[in-house]
């Protein structure tokens, strides 16, 4: 239900570290209820494949491999970054095709012009 449980005073917190885990970019963050995340200070105990960190309440956590994108996730950022690229090349694209007509246009006024005073 709604039951909330806090300690009273400090607790440590012991969680497995996923073995594909890369322990130098380990990463262990403290999650708002803002959605913020503050990293947090914690120790690694390498045999037990476990770090632990101390804290005075019961809260949303995360523990991250930072440093590189996930496999299942880098065809997102490839596509991601290919439709940036396709949308730069459109606007250069569309700025020069602006600018021709509008040369275009210029050149059709002045040849006009020409045209009306030679009669």
């Amino acid at each position: 239900g709604k039951l909330t449980i806090e300690p009273q005073g400090n607790i440590t917190i012991t969680i497995p570290v996923p073995a594909n885990f890369d322990k130098e970019k380990t990463k262990l963050f403290y999650v708002s209820n803002d959605f913020i995340a503050e990293e947090l200070t914690y120790t690694l105990d390498s045999e037990k494949n476990e770090l632990s960190f101390v804290t005075d309440h019961c809260s949303y956590y995360a523990m991250l491999e930072v440093g590189s994108a996930p496999k299942s996730m880098l065809w997102l950022y490839i596509l991601i970054s290919a439709i940036g690229v396709i949308m730069v090349i459109s606007i250069i694209t569309l700025l020069l095709v602006k600018k021709r007509n509008k040369e275009y246009k210029r050149q059709a006024e002045i040849n006009s012009k020409r045209d009306y005073i030679s009669y």
